[in-house]
């Protein structure tokens, strides 16, 4: 008696050529049970909405998000969270009244079922939001979804209107204290101005240089003509006293347009001995330091005018946000009520079938022949 070996391919295969009735009962076998199957069970209908966020959010980066794609992105996972929520499934299941139609009596095993009947899916490339509802009835499946589009987008209106409300009422206060800023910062500018008498920095000192060469040149001329009739006249003579009057006049001139002044702005004026003109120029020697303190409190100026620039700006696009009552997600495609059922796929059902039918046939056919070899074996050993 010869031993079946259909362990080795060759003889398997021979094995399975032989039986090959088998094979096709099976086959055909687990193709009508597939085939059963598929036409028996429940059609599941899906219908999908489509949303993106709104231009305004993208453009304004969302309320206290960044610019560009990342906002879109976050924007897309709020929209996400919102379908989830707990609100928006509980408003769903009261409008379309689930709890009678499921028939559950706890409220937790009707989100439970919803939950499990309508996904949520993002497309991170380009920030749209699926969801996704399946019921028997494609009429309700269609409803599933547009309601949740409804109550979606009133609860993510609801947020982003107190949302847009929080960073409005913060921005007004920013422009508050910027606007203070700026009017410190000028004040400290006036004051400067006043204290040092400054109108015109470059101006006026190109003017005390021009005064101190006019001076300085009419005293070396005094000087030369004092020089002059030093020569052949007495010290006591009117005209030498006079010259020399003369000349310590210019030279105390020249002095106070060197030198600062040395009294504090703050106290109480001297009595002024010089010409009213001497007051108007800033001292020579302290026009650097003048030009320096003038140079950091026109900047402080600039820069709080920018900054309170900048922030009403942006103040008034937040007040403009607050007052808009538009959508804050856009739909692309609204729910249409589908008729062709998405699950169960009766094509994938029935090639299923046949497939689990060639596997029993495969191992109805081997493995009893597998066994008496493995019995044989043992037996001759």
């Amino acid at each position: 008696m010869t031993t079946e070996r259909p362990t080795e391919p060759f003889h398997t295969f021979l094995l399975l050529l032989q039986r090959w009735l088998t094979l096709c009962i099976f086959a055909l076998l687990g193709l009508g049970i597939g085939g059963a199957y598929a036409l028996l069970a429940t059609p599941w209908y899906a219908a999908t909405l489509t949303v993106v966020p709104s231009q305004r959010s993208v453009e304004s980066g969302g309320v206290g998000l960044p610019f560009g794609p990342d906002a879109s992105a976050n924007d897309a996972q709020r929209i996400k969270a919102v379908f989830a929520s707990r609100s928006v499934e509980d408003a769903v299941i009261e409008q379309l009244g689930l709890d009678a139609h499921y028939g559950t009596a706890h409220r937790q095993l009707t989100r439970a079922i919803l939950g499990r009947r309508c996904g949520v899916s993002i497309d991170r490339l380009s920030a749209v939001v699926a969801l996704t509802c399946e019921d028997p009835s494609a009429e309700l499946a269609t409803k599933l979804a547009a309601v949740f589009g409804e109550e979606g987008n009133r609860v993510f209106r609801r947020i982003s209107a107190s949302s847009a409300s929080e960073e409005r009422k913060f921005l007004e206060t920013q422009v508050e204290k910027a606007r203070q800023g700026v009017e410190e910062a000028s004040r400290k500018l006036r004051d400067f101005q006043r204290a040092h008498k400054v109108i015109d920095l470059s101006e006026q000192s190109r003017a005390v240089i021009s005064a101190m060469a006019a001076i300085k040149g009419e005293a070396l001329s005094k000087q030369l003509e004092l020089a002059y009739l030093a020569g052949f006249s007495a010290d006591g003579e009117s005209s030498v006293v006079q010259l020399r009057r003369q000349l310590g006049i210019l030279q105390g001139k020249l002095r106070q347009l060197e030198t600062a002044r040395s009294a504090p702005a703050a106290t109480a004026p001297a009595p002024q001995t010089a010409p009213p003109e001497a007051d108007f120029f800033p001292p020579a020697m302290s026009v650097p330091d003048l030009r320096f303190e003038l140079e950091e409190l026109v900047r402080e100026q600039k820069m709080q005018e920018t900054l309170f620039f900048v922030l009403t700006q942006r103040y008034e696009t937040a007040k403009v946000n607050e007052a808009r009552d538009t959508s804050t997600f856009q739909i692309l495609d609204a729910p249409v009520q589908p008729t062709y059922p998405a699950r169960p796929d009766k094509r994938s059902i029935a090639i299923l079938g046949l497939c689990g039918g060639l596997v029993l046939a495969f191992a109805w056919i081997i493995l009893p022949v597998a066994w008496r070899n493995r019995i044989g074996r043992a037996a001759s050993a």
